[in-house]
């Protein structure tokens, strides 16, 4: 590299060579391989600055062609060259300094190119700045959603369940952002779905977790989690199972009070599940955990030969018992 670059300075001295350009530009890479790559900057600004003013001079036919064609490579090259000395505040300054569409696009690109590389914390930082530059563009939703798949594969679970939570929050229903775009009814229906399968799957991994290993942390994803789906996405087709789901993870975790409740929502909300009967019988294993027994309901009845309000917990277990009963005889 350092004799190629040696061989190039001979041009690059001539600016009038019909070379220069090209020479500056095979330069810059040079010495980026060298690992002088602030050098190679400004080779390649050198490159831009020069073709614009080229341009307010207005250069005309083959060679403007061939200009344009160097600077637009020149702009797509520097955010390897940005991102290489980690100053994304800098790319974004100079790029939007340019104002052009190709070096705005730069901004984007960027924000992948970092993404693809594992720099999750760079990239984050680009793609939450084209969400508050744009924050009702459509690609916002996307942007977001790309903060969080790339946290997911770094598996850093703290930020990606940040960013997960504010992807799901954020583009729901409720949102400015979700009125701007009803209109395309086809759009927001995949982001919808989206939105539910990546929650859904991380909770479910989050439950997996949990019955593994029993990590307090796990435990408390899970159950947050299900409770952000419950509150997101009790109208898709999979809240039912996620009901059953969280009732056994509920029931392992001997909160059988709070397992009833979600079994019973399956049995009155979605006659149809395939859990039902399951979830019906689980239920009554786990009233059965939360009745008074015969010592405390001797301790409550004492001597008296009044009639006595039977418990709830009975009275549910009961009426769930007969239900069961005549539903599968």
């Amino acid at each position: 590299w350092a004799d190629a670059y040696k061989q190039y300075s001979f041009l690059i001295k001539n600016k009038k060579h019909s070379l220069h350009a090209i020479a500056l530009y095979k330069a810059s890479w040079c010495l980026f391989r060298l690992g002088k790559t602030e050098e190679g900057i400004k080779y390649l600004d050198y490159i831009i600055r020069s073709g614009r003013s080229a341009e307010m001079a207005n250069t005309s036919g083959r060679k403007k062609v061939n200009r344009l064609r160097l600077e637009n490579e020149a702009i797509k090259d520097l955010i390897v060259f940005f991102s290489d000395v980690g100053d994304v505040k800098r790319a974004i300054t100079y790029y939007t300094s340019l104002n052009t569409k190709e070096s705005l696009s730069a901004i984007e690109k960027m924000a992948y190119y970092l993404s693809n590389k594992g720099e999750q914390n760079s990239a984050r930082y680009i793609f939450n700045y084209l969400i508050t530059n744009e924050p009702m563009s459509k690609k916002a939703f996307e942007f977001q959603y790309q903060i969080v798949q790339g946290y997911f594969f770094s598996k850093n679970q703290i930020e990606f369940k940040v960013e997960l939570y504010k992807w799901i929050k954020n583009y729901n229903n409720k949102s400015s952002w979700y009125a701007a775009q009803k209109s395309d009814e086809s759009f927001m229906k995949a982001n919808d779905q989206l939105r539910e399968k990546t929650l859904r799957n991380y909770i479910l991994q989050q439950h997996q977790t949990a019955q593994n290993s029993h990590a307090e942390s796990s435990i408390q994803a899970a159950d947050q989690g299900y409770k952000l789906y419950f509150q997101e996405f009790t109208d898709f087709p999979d809240a039912g199972d996620m009901h059953f789901f969280y009732g056994e993870l509920l029931y392992e975790l001997r909160r059988f009070g709070d397992a009833v409740n979600e079994y019973m929502v399956i049995v009155s909300k979605y006659p149809n599940n395939k859990y039902i009967e399951k979830a019906a019988q689980n239920a009554l294993l786990a009233l059965e955990k939360v009745m008074p027994n015969d010592e405390d309901l001797q301790k409550r009845i004492g001597d008296s030969i009044e009639p006595m309000v039977l418990d709830e917990k009975i009275n549910q277990f009961i009426t769930t018992a007969n239900w069961y009963i005549t539903k599968y005889p």
